[in-house]
């Protein structure tokens, strides 16, 4: 998988949490999450909606409907985080 930020660590965390099980909820896989989501943070990178797309359709094999699903719920999940970040 090719480097989408930066940092490396940023993608090493980022290859980490989208080489496992990106779409699972389990504790792990959300930590996995949290983990890449507060290095960006820590960067001051940004993760958009083609970076995602981008990563999950170079590393899974998802229809379109699935990735599209996925990328609206991450790319949700990181603003809501994001404005948490600067709010604190």
């Amino acid at each position: 998988m090719k480097d989408y930020f930066n940092n490396p660590e940023t993608n090493k965390l980022f290859h980490s949490w989208i080489c496992n099980y990106p779409e699972s909820f389990h504790p792990l896989d959300m930590n996995r999450f949290y983990d890449f989501i507060l290095s960006l943070f820590s960067t001051n990178e940004e993760l958009t909606e083609s970076i995602l797309t981008s990563a999950i359709q170079e590393e899974k094999e998802w229809i379109e409907e699935s990735t599209n699903e996925f990328v609206e719920t991450f790319i949700e999940k990181y603003w809501n985080l994001k404005r948490f970040w600067e709010y604190a």
